[in-house]
């Protein structure tokens, strides 16, 4: 079984602002999410967790870990979407030309591309696949979304699936 956890909230989700690759620590109430996130695996079985670099993302894993005591594997192929321009604004801050292209044309603010955001995704979920073990991916909204396309062999490059709530624990499909 593979399950995915989003991060803990940020004071940036918090202020409504594009995090990105910026490297944004939980807030309180993200450790507290964190914390609740760890109940809810507690009895779930799991051999390994992934997760991106960013901070917000290990510190989350770490937590969630403390009942496990299994290896964090550090995955930079699952860091969240590189946003460009509209990193660190919040939605009202943005131009109306960013705000056309945020998160359907990235590459348009001098972001990531999304073919080359999926691949990248693609990649950690197929090795992931490959280990054969119960894994617990923390990880941003942004790579859940992605993750839910890859995994449910869903064509297009786009990012238009719900994003989860902060230390959400969700189970992802096998694609095979």
């Amino acid at each position: 079984m593979i399950y995915f956890v989003r991060h803990g909230e940020t004071e940036y989700n918090r202020q409504g602002r594009v995090q990105g690759h910026l490297d944004i620590p939980l807030n309180a109430k993200g450790i507290s999410q964190a914390e609740q996130a760890r109940e809810v695996c507690k009895d779930k079985a799991i051999d390994l967790i992934y997760c991106s670099p960013l901070q917000r993302a290990k510190k989350t894993a770490e937590i969630i870990n403390e009942y496990h005591n299994v290896e964090v594997v550090v995955d930079k192929r699952l860091i969240e979407l590189y946003s460009g321009s509209v990193q660190g604004k919040t939605i009202k801050e943005c131009t109306e030309e960013e705000l056309k292209y945020a998160f359907n044309k990235p590459e348009k603010n001098n972001g990531e591309s999304l073919p080359d955001f999926f691949k990248r995704v693609k990649e950690s979920y197929d090795d992931i696949l490959a280990l054969n073990k119960n894994v617990l991916i923390v990880s941003h909204g942004g790579v859940y979304r992605a993750l839910y396309k890859i995994a449910n062999n869903i064509d297009g490059f786009d990012l238009e699936i719900e994003t989860p709530k902060n230390a959400e624990v969700i189970e992802i499909k096998k694609a095979r």
